[in-house]
């Protein structure tokens, strides 16, 4: 018979009972018996378990019997080769430098439609390197698999998804307070994914906080900026106009910095942040220059 590898252990299990006792009157299911616990077994061919079966009531059955059945090895699933973890581990799944096992089972099972679960490993995590020949055991205990889980580590980029974290507008619009409905421009994105780092020299001199100089460095930083957001931009004009930036509030941060949980601390070392003036501006939010040093 077929098997569903899309089944967790504790459901498989029963399909693999059925499919090595045909001669049974009645299929084994979760709602006709309950199962002890599995011990393995030589001699029996190409069976490798025996397990006693309890029947419940109106089952069919009358009393406890033992059956054997063969549990798989994880070599049945990946006949050509050794299945391949090339997810990005976010900080959420690591302890310490590993891999929580949940985690690299979810990515298993998304990539080659398994059901594997924590109790199918005999280790809470594995290591998050780039590496061959990991191995997690089964469980003595597990119903359906046998022997142990071999696979490999791929490096692999960190996706966009995980360098803006999920929580970035809500922390952007507590930041900027931004009230419900507020249809000014909101500056948070216009520049957040580009490198200023030509322009280090005059973000690297902005320490404190202050508006930006009246030189033609901060002249064609702002046209750079309004470049990007696909806007015009103007270093001279107050912020009270649209585009202006003359008298907005500007202030570096080294990366990272719990004043500016939402920068790239990933690909960037420093980061300049532009608000509006305290009597307000055109925009709201702040503008984000990165850029390394």
């Amino acid at each position: 018979m077929d098997l569903d590898y899309r089944k967790t252990s504790a459901e498989l299990v029963f399909d693999l009972i059925n499919r090595d006792n045909p001669q049974l009157p009645v299929k084994l299911t979760p709602d006709n018996c309950r199962l002890g616990v599995p011990a393995a077994i030589t001699g029996q061919g190409i069976r490798n378990t025996q397990i006693s079966v309890m029947p419940k009531g109106n089952s069919g059955y009358m009393a406890t019997t033992v059956l054997t059945y063969r549990r798989l090895s994880s070599d049945v699933l990946f006949q050509q080769g050794v299945p391949v973890i090339d997810d990005y581990a976010t900080p959420a799944d690591l302890t310490g430098v590993n891999i929580k096992v949940e985690s690299a089972m979810r990515w298993i099972n998304q990539k080659y439609g398994t059901m594997f679960i924590p109790a199918d490993s005999d280790r809470a995590a594995v290591p998050n390197t780039v590496q061959t020949g990991y191995i997690w055991n089964f469980p003595a205990s597990n119903l359906a698999w046998i022997g142990s889980f071999r696979w490999n580590r791929k490096a692999t980029k960190k996706p966009v998804s995980e360098q803006v974290p999920a929580s970035t507008p809500l922390l952007l619009t507590l930041v900027s307070g931004v009230a419900p409905g507020d249809q000014k421009p909101m500056a948070d994105f216009m520049t957040y994914g580009t490198d200023f780092s030509k322009f280090t020299a005059l973000l690297q001199s902005l320490t404190t906080l202050q508006v930006l100089p009246a030189t033609a460095q901060a002249k064609d930083l702002v046209s750079y900026m309004g470049l990007v957001a696909g806007r015009k931009f103007n270093a001279y004009a107050p912020a009270s106009m649209e585009g202006g930036l003359q008298d907005a509030r500007c202030i570096k941060y080294a990366l990272p910095n719990v004043n500016v949980p939402e920068a790239n601390s990933t690909d960037y070392n420093n980061v300049v942040v532009i608000t509006p003036p305290a009597a307000g501006g055109w925009f709201v939010g702040k503008f984000l220059l990165h850029y390394k040093v």
